[in-house]
């Protein structure tokens, strides 16, 4: 099997090319973002440094600057990310690490895969634009499942669960949101973000994916 991975500079991503044995094209993967983990994967499978930054695969420093210009998803690495989206309506996932995420203008979607990835801050959720916080239902656990919405009686305002219909919580002093698995205290609540301009957030802004 012949592999070729190009890079797409105006759109700023990696796409995979597989061939046969006469150099035919059979199928593609790919689009991913410069500065994405499975973009560091390639750079290591190829030993070519794609993004520019000197060096193949992963990053030694702790802060990764996430370009704007690349396809959606925008997926953050495992460290300490600095993710700005584009005017577009972007999917922006930080993934693992305390990243900081702007979605920048549109409609743009945070997504948290799993409750334990780490604390990030949102600098510009705006629900008026049509911002959503995303959250996996399988990653979550709770009770919460994909495509059905979060109830009034799910999210409540100030520092602590009241009650064990309560998952979400959000302290409108500091903008810390926060998860809590049962509502009752015996699972500890988690926090996973900061929303540090501390905009106005309802249950309707959080959706649940599978």
């Amino acid at each position: 099997v012949n592999q070729v991975l190009w890079k797409y500079n105006d759109g700023n991503y990696l796409h995979l090319w597989t061939l046969d044995s006469n150099w035919n094209w059979q199928s593609s993967t790919g689009w991913w973002g410069l500065n994405s983990s499975e973009a560091f994967t390639q750079e290591t499978n190829f030993q070519q440094d794609f993004n520019g930054d000197n060096q193949i695969g992963n990053p030694s420093l702790g802060i990764l600057a996430v370009s704007a210009n690349v396809p959606e998803p925008i997926i953050g690495s495992s460290n300490d990310d600095i993710i700005t989206g584009t005017a577009d309506n972007n999917i922006l996932i930080g993934g693992l690490g305390k990243d900081t995420i702007t979605g920048g203008a549109g409609s743009d979607r945070f997504t948290f895969n799993n409750r334990n990835e780490g604390i990030d801050t949102i600098t510009d959720f705006l629900s008026s634009q049509g911002d959503k916080i995303a959250v996996s239902a399988a990653g979550f656990g709770g009770g919460l499942a994909a495509g059905v919405a979060i109830t009034t009686a799910q999210f409540v305002l100030g520092t602590t669960a009241l009650n064990a219909s309560n998952r979400f919580i959000y302290n409108t002093i500091t903008g810390g949101l926060f998860f809590d698995g049962d509502g009752t205290g015996t699972l500890a609540a988690i926090q996973i973000a900061t929303l540090s301009s501390k905009p106005t957030l309802t249950a309707s802004d959080i959706l649940v994916l599978v």
